[in-house]
């Protein structure tokens, strides 16, 4: 499940590179097709077509914390580059307020580092979210060291092995069903490949970078739309902007599949309204249940988005952020309402 928004604030570092500037701290990694970076599939990365940066926009900082982190920068600064260049390209987006990648040795730095960050002591929930995936999403509330009060801090755990477990336990939690959803006999048991087992540094490194284009999406949608738009949405639309920039995670198309089964065995699936009427009575009774609506939510985002390519979605988003509402921006961008939408997402899902 993913992780909300902490309010926290953040303590000194030192900058390392910034995504518009050369690198004279982290060496530029050259792009090939082999290491699975943006570029690869967008093809745009680090040429001309990039727009400038605008003024009142920001291109994201890449920050470290200790040596070891810093060595990860050398994979992970480019690919923040490509991150800003896909952005900027493909919605005509740039960040109004700063924003701050910062990196973790493991998870137990990230956590203590969190709770160094904020003015008192976070719950073992917040600290339990915040380190539940390889990176989480903070907003700092004071200005100390190189990062600017009231600006956006993405805090990543760069350590391959905890992230490549992180990528094992997705795929299980995710691919196990409640047993009442399955026929008698039929095993509600995910089997986990060897290869994917075997395959440690690149699954590490595809949740790493799946996590990071996930919450710059959460940038994009917090920036445009503040905290307006129903929760399904708000989940839905940084899922499916992630899944777009690195697919092969298990949520990409696990989230699919367990709306196929659940389909498949009940013949009827809860309607989008349903979902959006109960969004925290589906997550906080986790697993088939929060999974089946966040695949709801994430196969209905993907339909909106098939129509609000590029700045049409950030015109939307801007609509929620001047306070439109959501059902009155979808009827007048996309012609759809609840219903028509609930239809046409099932056109998305994967035959059993």
């Amino acid at each position: 499940m993913r992780h909300r928004v902490l309010s926290l604030a953040l303590t000194g570092l030192v900058v390392l590179a910034t995504a518009a500037t050369a690198f004279a701290q982290v060496a530029i990694i050259t792009p090939t097709a082999a290491n699975g970076r943006v570029d690869q599939i967008v093809g745009f990365a680090q040429t001309p077509g990039v727009p400038p940066v605008a003024p009142g926009t920001f291109v994201p900082q890449v920050t470290a914390t200790d040596p070891t982190s810093a060595a990860m920068g050398t994979a992970l600064v480019p690919y923040v580059q490509d991150l800003d260049a896909y952005f900027a390209t493909r919605f005509g987006w740039r960040p109004s307020q700063p924003v701050t990648v910062v990196l973790y040795p493991d998870s137990t730095s990230l956590s203590s580092g969190l709770q160094g960050f904020t003015g008192g002591t976070l719950s073992a929930d917040q600290l339990s979210q915040a380190t539940s995936q390889p990176a989480a999403l903070i907003m700092a509330t004071q200005a100390i060291g190189q990062v600017p009060a009231n600006s956006w801090v993405i805090a990543v755990n760069t350590n391959i092995d905890q992230a490549a477990q992180q990528f094992i336990n997705s795929a299980s939690q995710i691919g196990s069903v409640n047993a009442s959803l399955v026929p008698t006999g039929t095993s509600t048991s995910f089997s986990i490949s060897p290869d994917v087992v075997s395959n440690t540094g690149n699954n590490g490194m595809a949740m790493i970078q799946e996590s990071l284009a996930y919450q710059y999406a959460n940038v994009m949608m917090n920036d445009l739309a503040g905290a307006n738009g129903p929760l399904w949405f708000r989940q839905g639309l940084p899922n499916s902007i992630a899944f777009a920039i690195v697919p092969g995670v298990p949520a990409d198309s696990g989230l699919a599949e367990t709306v196929a089964r659940y389909q498949n065995v009940n013949n009827t699936l809860p309607t989008l309204g349903q979902i959006q009427d109960g969004w925290n009575t589906f997550l906080s009774a986790g697993g088939t249940s929060a999974n089946l609506a966040q695949g709801i939510a994430f196969l209905s985002v993907r339909t909106l988005t098939n129509t609000l390519s590029g700045p049409k979605l950030v015109d939307f988003l801007k609509g929620l952020g001047a306070g439109q509402s959501f059902n009155s921006l979808l009827q007048s961008s996309t012609g759809f309402n609840l219903d028509t939408l609930n239809s046409q997402y099932q056109s998305l899902i994967p035959m059993p």
